[in-house]
């Protein structure tokens, strides 16, 4: 009998595993709104692989190697054709009400005091504003054969119509989790925030009621599937149906003259879903518009923004402080490393007020007081009334990472203060050294 090396052995069992890998077949499924919107994407020049299949789950629409994709093999081009901006949307639409509509929108959003990072949210609410008037009206669109209606119809279907993942949905009982966090202090801004967008669309823009639920879907769908192409920001269709996960990725994309260029990163057997790195923001970010966390960016933030000051934090005295008062410093960025600098003088006017050590050891002694008692609320926080509170195990683990990560990022902040207020002790009772000899004597 033939006697095989461990080597040709190895090479055997890889060769009967990508086979019978090969052999892999998921159950057929059909789905009339993807096949629509493929059809679409293949008249407007996507070019997509037939080494995938589509497959619908109940909560998840996923990509699934149907054959064996090799490395670097092209799995998506997603050409300009296939996604929408605003220039596009305004030229198909072909109105001057929303030409000018656009331009008021723009104008008004200059005179607003919120301050967002995000450079694209002008276009992004209007594009928003779009797809919800057109759906709300989608007869009269369809009967007049509207040029925007008619060529973006396919991509309805991907807007999602369970969204109870994401913190917008929550119940006030699920909320009070974040009472006092930075993620609440975030997502409160961000809903106030879209408030304001459909106030100026109501009031000041069209004049007309803006159904807010329905226009609140359509403004998170402008940032979930949204990306950067060329410096214009672009909803884009077929890339969500790639997972997104720091683990198992497979997949990488690039941006080439406009097209989206989605390739294998390594040998994706059949039967393995495709995952793409996610755009790692926060998980503030990731949970507000996705309702999905990972431990990876566990502490990651963008900002980390509380209140400058809560009295009751600090004393139960009776004081005269008035906090509005503070202006600009009502609030405070963790995430700035010096964070504590912008606090001292608040804090030593508070330490008066309250007859105590108003020096700089002393506010910052306060300061480190309220950061500890913001920290230690966390501890009240139980496991068991999270699970009570929510239902599936990806949402009570949602909120277990954004407490978690405020926790950590909280941790780091005390040691820091606690650092300083160790060196400013350090220099108030450093005794100075007269023995060395003034220059000028010399």
């Amino acid at each position: 009998m033939k006697k095989f090396s461990f080597s040709q052995l190895l090479f055997i069992i890889l060769f009967i595993f990508i086979f019978s890998k090969n052999d892999y077949k998921e159950p057929e499924t059909t789905d009339p709104g993807y096949e629509e919107l493929l059809k679409w994407g293949l008249e407007n020049s996507l070019n997509i692989t037939s080494k995938i299949r589509f497959i619908k789950d109940v909560d998840t629409k996923r990509y699934v190697a149907k054959n064996l994709i090799p490395e670097d093999d092209l799995i998506l081009d997603i050409p300009p054709s296939c996604m929408m901006n605003i220039d596009k949307s305004l030229a198909l639409l072909n109105s001057k009400k929303f030409r000018k509509a656009f331009n008021d929108y723009t104008e008004e959003d200059k005179k607003s005091t919120e301050v967002l990072q995000d450079e694209h949210h002008v276009d992004q609410a209007f594009m928003a504003y779009i797809l919800y008037i057109v759906d709300h009206k989608k007869k009269s669109y369809e009967k007049n054969k509207n040029k925007f209606y008619e060529f973006f119809k396919p991509i309805y279907y991907m807007f999602e119509d369970n969204l109870d993942s994401l913190p917008f949905y929550y119940s006030s009982e699920q909320m009070r989790f974040f009472l006092n966090t930075s993620f609440g202090s975030v997502f409160e801004i961000l809903n106030r925030y879209i408030n304001e967008e459909v106030t100026i669309f109501e009031k000041k823009i069209f004049k007309k009621t803006v159904l807010f639920e329905d226009y609140l879907r359509f403004r998170i769908f402008t940032i979930q599937k949204s990306y950067e192409v060329n410096g214009t920001i672009n909803i884009v269709p077929f890339l969500d149906y790639i997972k997104k996960d720091f683990k198992s990725v497979n997949c990488d994309y690039k941006i080439e003259n406009g097209h989206i260029i989605v390739k294998a990163k390594q040998n994706i057997f059949p039967g393995e879903e495709l995952i793409l790195r996610p755009i790692t923001i926060s998980n503030q970010h990731r949970f507000i518009f996705f309702g999905e966390t990972f431990d990876e960016i566990l502490d990651k933030f963008q900002s980390f923004n509380i209140p400058t000051i809560i009295p009751h934090f600090l004393t139960n005295k009776k004081i005269d402080f008035d906090v509005d008062s503070l202006g600009a410093k009502t609030r405070t960025d963790l995430g700035e490393i010096d964070f504590y600098k912008g606090m001292i003088n608040v804090y030593k006017k508070f330490a008066k007020s309250i007859q105590e050590d108003d020096s700089e050891e002393g506010a910052c002694n306060l300061i480190l007081k309220y950061i500890e008692k913001i920290r230690n609320n966390f501890n009240y926080i139980k496991i068991e009334d999270i699970r009570n509170a929510f239902y599936k195990k990806k949402d009570i683990e949602n909120v277990q990472r954004i407490l978690e990560g405020e926790k950590q990022f909280l941790d780091r902040r005390i040691s820091i203060l606690k650092i300083y207020i160790k060196n400013l002790k350090y220099r108030q009772n450093e005794k100075p050294d007269y023995s060395a000899e003034d220059v000028n004597d010399l």
